[in-house]
């Protein structure tokens, strides 16, 4: 949920259309785990630095403490 109100912090941040096209361009470039405004919305939730640099392992091998899925991003 914090995560969630961290993307939601950016957004009222930036408005809609450059919200979207910076999430997206991030995206694009660095990827899920390198995206910055992921990477952001994960140290708000309290994420471990491990975890914040590399989530999706971090999930799959439940090391991540707001989501714990083996099957994550497979």
């Amino acid at each position: 949920m914090i995560h969630e109100l961290a993307h939601w912090q950016q957004y009222q941040r930036m408005g809609l259309i450059g919200f979207y096209y910076k999430y997206f361009s991030e995206l694009a470039v660095d990827g899920y785990d390198g995206s910055g405004m992921e990477r952001e919305a994960r140290r708000a939730a309290g994420e471990c630095n491990e975890c914040v640099n590399s989530y999706t392992d971090c999930v799959r091998n439940g090391f991540a403490c707001t989501v714990n899925d083996p099957n994550f991003r497979r």
